[in-house]
């Protein structure tokens, strides 16, 4: 029996219970709006819609059973985990685990940096996404199970993309630790100074857990489906070249 566990809204599931009809992997399954109400379309807005589809009211779902009807149809295709993408400002991750309940359904949550931000504390940022990751987010035990951050034709924040970054390469190298051997004493201690090195950076993203809990946390974050992009633009500055 596999050990591969995937964190949802739910809490923790083993990956042998994702169904093999696959994972919905950038979704947004429902979204906090509180500038637009949410209501049905009339019968006699559909001419103008069909004109108009891009209108901001027929793009944005907010409604619950709305959105629970939709998901309803993946049980014909044998898929039952989806990947919700939201901003902070936009997520609302009470609701999603609700809806998780109600279909049995895996949902994963996301987490971001605000593309707003003028913070240059790149550790500061860090510890946020660490927060959500690993403790839950918007005051709630509902933890976070990817990293999204959304990109423009504007140059992107740096210090956004170092604090990703700086949970990212942490990760790799802890990963790489595990399987490194040394040759001689002296390569055994340098080894052993490098781990200790990445195990203090470690301690300064956590917040009065472990430190492998936060490596756990970013290996979480990092194992989730089809995030490879983001993690390169953020590793190299640029988009991978098809």
């Amino acid at each position: 029996m596999s050990s591969d566990m995937i964190m949802t809204v739910r809490g923790a599931v083993a990956a042998s219970a994702i169904k093999p009809g696959g994972i919905l992997v950038h979704q947004r399954v429902l979204q906090k709006e509180t500038t637009v109400v949410d209501m049905d379309i009339a019968a006699e807005d559909l001419m103008e819609l069909r004109e108009h589809p891009a209108e901001k009211g027929n793009l944005v779902l907010s409604n619950e059973t709305r959105a629970y009807r939709e998901l309803e149809r993946l049980s014909l295709v044998q898929s039952n985990c989806v990947v919700d993408i939201h901003g902070r400002d936009e997520r609302d991750v009470v609701r999603l685990k609700r809806m998780s309940e109600q279909l049995d359904l895996h949902i994963l949550a996301s987490t971001s940096l605000d593309d707003t931000t003028t913070s240059t504390d790149v550790s500061a940022l860090a510890h946020q996404l660490v927060l959500d990751l690993q403790y839950g987010m918007d005051n709630t035990t509902i933890q976070a199970s990817v990293i999204y951050q959304r990109t423009s034709l504007s140059p992107a924040n740096p210090t956004i993309l170092r604090a990703i970054a700086q949970l990212f390469t942490l990760n790799n190298q802890l990963l790489g630790e595990y399987t490194k051997r040394a040759t001689n004493h002296q390569a055994l201690l340098d080894a052993l100074k490098d781990v200790n090195g990445m195990i203090q950076l470690a301690a300064r993203l956590r917040h009065g857990q472990p430190k492998s809990a936060v490596i756990l946390a970013c290996r979480k974050a990092i194992k989730a489906n089809n995030i490879h992009a983001l993690f390169y633009i953020v590793k190299t500055g640029r988009e991978e070249s098809r």
